[in-house]
């Protein structure tokens, strides 16, 4: 029987219809008596209750118990009330005692960045999801031999999916090229830790300035304030009207604040760049940027090289919006063809350069996830990650298996207090026509929707990302 401190992690990843749990519930027998100790977890996209009304422990739950602990002599449950959001992954792998057992399988959760074997039936007539998850390292499927390096198996071969698991196991004991449990907590959505990654080549602007009280909004302080010997206010805070009101009781009236960071923005003359351009100027200056700001023309390219040269120069973060083919080869062949999503990011001469040729909700989705926390962190301030939120869908929403989208939405708050989410599917031909369709059906929000899904169902756990104030 093995032992180790970093648990090993493996996934079931499947569409509803494939058979996880039966496959599941046949093949852990064959894993205990192997001498493995399972531990498994199941993601639902329903509601559930493993209480039964009339019980004790369910009468004190609906009496208004968060928690609910019943135990005996041979086991104990603990059931934990999240009406605000669903429980975050790490945590619930946390729940577990690592220390009895050898593995822990995940079904579900496919969304999520950990290893997993693939199932596939033909009949359930679903997209492979292999081509688009890197985190798939096998696939038990009924189809023929599939033109692919990952170890296939035959999804009814039970003893070949066993001995694949087991083997896994093992080398898990002695290895970690793979995350583990340990691991998966520090790199969850593969979205999220490459945004990490790209914020880790960027170093905050050293260079401040002192400026009057008054015009300290929005900034971020280089340096401790202090009053009567006493620090305030630490470095890095950045700076509320709540705090300047404070500020100004105390007699203060200026402050030493980080320089804005400058920001080129270019878009190709054209309705739908200049909606975009519009929208994007306005979540820069939000942000507290110095914009210099050009719409060019698609037929001048002596013009882009220029200005996007002297552009180069002059600021920190270069933000290009228009057909990826009018931009490309501006900037040296650097720029690779444009992603399937519409979005590229480049490093040019140690400055990031953004390439948006993407819907509004798209061009939005990735300023808020991606642009806006290296904007923060750039200006100094210390809580510059992208601040989603979790929200339950009212309704389900069709995506694009391989492309990471955004999709608007209307958020609201339930008689419970948790958030719900309803989509609002539009396009728009220009400034007007969004502004007066936000104002109409209440869009508040942006929902992500993950590459690795083609559809996320009513009732699921979403990420959003409000856009009040940020426009």
């Amino acid at each position: 029987m093995m032992h180790k401190s970093s648990l090993p992690l493996l996934g079931f990843a499947a569409y509803s219809g494939t058979g996880k749990t039966t496959l599941l519930e046949a093949l852990l027998p064959k894993l205990t008596e192997a001498g493995l100790r399972v531990g498994v977890l199941k993601h639902a996209h329903h509601d559930f209750d493993v209480d039964k009304p009339g019980k004790d422990s369910y009468r004190l739950r609906k009496a208004g118990a968060s928690q609910m602990l019943i135990a005996s002599h041979k086991r104990f449950a603990l059931m934990t009330e999240t009406p605000q959001a669903e429980a975050e992954f790490a945590y619930l792998l946390s729940r577990f005692d690592h220390s009895k057992l050898d593995l822990l399988l995940v079904e579900g959760c496919k969304n999520i960045a950990f290893n997993k074997i693939e199932l596939h039936r033909e009949e359930v007539g679903k997209p492979w999801l292999y081509p688009h998850d890197e985190n798939i390292i096998a696939i038990a499927s009924d189809a023929n031999h599939l033109e692919t390096t990952l170890p296939q198996m035959n999804i009814n071969d039970l003893d070949s999916i066993a001995e694949f698991v087991l083997r896994y196991a093992r080398e898990q004991c002695h290895s970690k090229e793979h995350p583990t449990i340990d691991d998966v907590s520090q790199d969850m959505l593969t979205q999220e830790s490459g945004i990490e990654r790209i914020l880790s080549n960027l170093k905050p602007l050293a260079e401040s300035e002192t400026v009057p009280l008054a015009d300290a909004y929005g900034r971020v302080l280089a340096l401790p304030i202090l009053h009567d010997g006493d620090v305030v206010m630490d470095g890095g805070a950045l700076l509320t009207q709540t705090h300047l009101s404070s500020l100004t009781t105390l007699g203060i009236k200026h402050c030493q604040v980080i320089r804005k960071p400058r920001v080129a923005l270019f878009s190709l003359d054209g309705n739908d760049s200049q909606v975009c351009h519009a929208v994007l100027l306005g979540m820069l200056h939000t942000l507290g940027c110095e914009v210099n700001s050009h719409v060019v023309s698609t037929e001048k390219r002596q013009q882009r090289v220029q200005v996007f040269e002297e552009a180069l120069n002059l600021n920190e973060v270069i933000l290009l919006n228009g057909s990826a083919k009018n931009w490309q080869g501006i900037v040296l062949n650097s720029i690779p063809e444009i992603n399937d999503n519409g979005f590229s990011l480049q490093f040019v001469e140690q400055k990031p350069l953004f390439l948006m040729e993407t819907t509004l909700e798209g061009l939005q989705g990735y300023f808020l996830s991606t642009v806006a926390p290296m904007l923060r962190k750039l200006r100094g301030e210390r809580g510059y990650l992208a601040a989603g939120q979790k929200a339950r869908l009212t309704q389900g929403i069709k995506g694009i298996l391989g492309e990471h989208e955004f999709c608007y939405g209307s958020l609201t708050v339930d008689s419970m207090g948790s958030n719900q989410v309803t989509p609002v599917m539009h396009s728009f031909e220009s400034l007007a026509s969004w502004l007066t369709i936000q104002s109409k059906e209440n869009i508040n929000c942006l929902i992500v929707v993950p590459a690795t899904v083609d559809t996320l169902k009513a009732g699921e756990c979403v990420t959003i990302y409000p856009l009040q104030g940020k426009i």
